[in-house]
């Protein structure tokens, strides 16, 4: 398996940006638009892919694993081109409480993760390392599952944040 050395900094940039979203909605300091509303809920219908148990699915085939994280990267991208963003980023900046969050910046950190599980994906030749594994079951944590980025955007899509 290719090793994706900068999973660790994307997923810890992607956590700053979800909790800080998580944050300004919970205390109104980020009240999604409409648009904003209809892009998170067209992003949480479309990823829905079920499964018999809560994250890590480890009682699921990796190539199956891989593939329904593989989704989350051309469907956030989709959803940024869309809005007039080019795709991808060189590097997402650090969350800053203190400037207006939106919709496309939580999209911007999502999709630098969603990007590497892609890349996983379409380079997954069978071989994992404990190493992978590990990441892979924190990915499916981070998309999926309670208090995932798959829950924070049914959040925005509904209005729903508590």
């Amino acid at each position: 398996m290719t090793r994706f050395p900068d999973y660790s900094l994307r997923r810890a940039r992607a956590g700053e940006w979800t909790q800080l979203a998580e944050h300004c909605l919970r205390f109104h300091t980020w009240i999604p638009t409409e648009a904003e509303r209809a892009v998170a809920f067209d992003i949480s219908r479309g990823l829905r892919c079920p499964s018999t148990t809560l994250p890590p699915h480890t009682d699921e085939p990796t190539w199956r694993r891989l593939d329904r994280l593989g989704n989350w990267a051309p469907m956030v991208r989709l959803a940024l081109r869309a809005s007039g963003l080019s795709v991808p980023f060189e590097e997402i900046d650090a969350a800053d409480p203190t400037v207006a969050l939106t919709l496309m910046d939580l999209l911007k950190a999502v999709y630098t993760l969603s990007e590497v599980t892609e890349q996983w994906r379409d380079c997954y030749t069978g071989a994992e390392t404990p190493e992978f594994l590990d990441q892979l079951a924190d990915a499916e944590r981070f998309f999926s599952g309670f208090g995932s980025v798959g829950e924070l955007f049914a959040a925005v899509a509904s209005g729903n944040v508590d």
